[in-house]
């Protein structure tokens, strides 16, 4: 029981330091930035407009690669190595398709 609640407990504790962690180094690269005389724009969030794409190739490639992994098992393939080998392989060429993909938006 008492395994339980301090499992829980560090849980949101590990968290809580995060995301401290996260703003105030933030906030001290945007005042160091602000000091030397550059634009803090750099953290604008405007980021990739092709992120939610490259997202959804990897999940798409993901869930094909569970779904590769199921037959392969199936077939008397060890589950572990079944299911891990076609995710990675499927999201590694998914990222290699996005890559190009951008490449090629970049050359028009």
């Amino acid at each position: 029981m008492v395994v339980g609640i301090v499992a829980i407990i560090s849980v949101f504790t590990t968290a809580i330091i995060l995301f401290y962690l996260f703003f105030t180094s933030r906030h001290k690269q945007r005042m160091a930035l602000i000091e030397h005389g550059q634009s803090a724009d750099l953290f604008s969030g405007d980021g990739n407009k092709f992120e939610a794409l490259k997202q959804g190739m990897v999940a798409i490639a993901a869930g094909i690669g569970v779904l590769i992994g199921y037959f392969l098992q199936e077939a008397g393939m060890i589950p572990p190595v079944a299911y891990l080998v076609p995710i990675l392989i499927l999201g590694g060429l998914s990222l290699v398709t996005y890559y190009y993909f951008l490449q090629r938006k970049e050359a028009n």
